[in-house]
């Protein structure tokens, strides 16, 4: 029942808080009526009973088909990470210490970001006392960022985080100015490290569209359907070889050949069949369900315009 609501709220709000509604002006006429409706309770229950055959099928399809597409959506949106992952990592270092620049991009349907992280790491094979300094982002030559770093107590070959946040400007280079670094009673000042120039990866952006499908028969849904497709397409071609297959060679006999055929065509009617029937029983409990609730509506239709003629009375 919960997926059937969820399915409802993400199909459309208003169509969800008009049922809503009406559901509970149902619900409070039928408490306030309850031993004047008992015939048509008793009617209600015999409909559904009768219908039972058609209506848990199609809440079981329902209920599958809101599942899928949570999966979709969730196996679209790792595919789509897995590929924005393929970009490198920009590092530079020297013997004093060692650079990472990490990017993720978080990318959905309705919004993108970049999450940038920075870390520094003791390069040398003493453990670094202090360490102060500027780390600087530059685009085109122009500084865009300036991130000041104060580092205590760093062990050899360990690594500090200086910097995670989003970051969606566009940057090419970065450098890493030491003021002050400490380290075996000794102290160095104003080093210079800096980072080659980044080429920018656009076609990994530009490329998306091709991780993104919200329509299905030229309905939009607000779950991505890529990965879905592409299952659903996989199975159909593992079906397909069923029938498509040849079971001999042509240096085979006339007889064994035609044989092949045979089976061939027994798969493809098979396979063919059970679609078409599955297609024509999810039709017929679907117009069963629709008379059942037409009969349900008119039961209680009748039940309000007598209790509103009570009313009245």
């Amino acid at each position: 029942m919960k997926e059937i609501i969820e399915l409802l709220k993400d199909t459309n709000k208003r169509v969800y808080i008009f049922i809503t509604l009406i559901l509970v002006i149902i619900n409070v006429e039928f408490l306030r009526n309850l031993k004047e409706n008992k015939t048509a309770i008793i009617d209600s229950l015999h409909i559904i009973v009768q219908n039972l055959i058609s209506i848990i099928p199609v809440v079981v399809v329902i209920v599958l088909w809101k599942l899928l597409l949570r999966k979709s959506d969730q196996k679209s949106k790792k595919d789509i990470q897995d590929y924005l992952s393929k970009t490198e990592d920009y590092v530079f270092e020297n013997d004093l210490a060692r650079v990472e620049v990490n990017e993720n991009y978080i990318i959905s349907s309705s919004s993108s970001k970049n999450i940038m992280e920075i870390v520094i790491k003791n390069n040398q094979e003493e453990n670094i006392e202090c360490l102060k300094g500027v780390i600087s982002l530059y685009y085109r030559k122009i500084r865009i960022k300036k991130i000041e770093i104060n580092i205590n107590n760093l062990s050899t070959g360990i690594g500090e985080r200086v910097f995670l946040d989003r970051f969606d400007e566009r940057w090419n280079q970065c450098d890493l100015y030491i003021t002050e670094v400490n380290y075996s009673r000794k102290t160095d000042k104003n080093i210079l490290l800096r980072g080659g120039y980044r080429f920018y990866t656009d076609f990994y952006i530009l490329n998306l569209d091709k991780f993104y499908d919200y329509r299905i028969m030229g309905f939009r849904v607000n779950s991505n359907l890529k990965w879905l497709k592409e299952e659903m397409d996989d199975k159909f071609n593992i079906i397909s070889r069923l029938y498509k297959k040849s079971y001999f060679t042509s240096k085979h006999s006339f007889l064994t050949n035609l044989i092949s055929k045979l089976i061939q065509t027994f798969f493809f009617v098979l396979i063919y069949t059970l679609i078409l029937t599955s297609v024509v029983l999810f039709v017929i409990a679907i117009t069963n369900i629709i008379y059942c609730s037409i009969e349900l509506f008119n039961i209680w239709i009748s039940v309000l315009k007598n209790n509103i003629n009570q009313n009245k009375t």
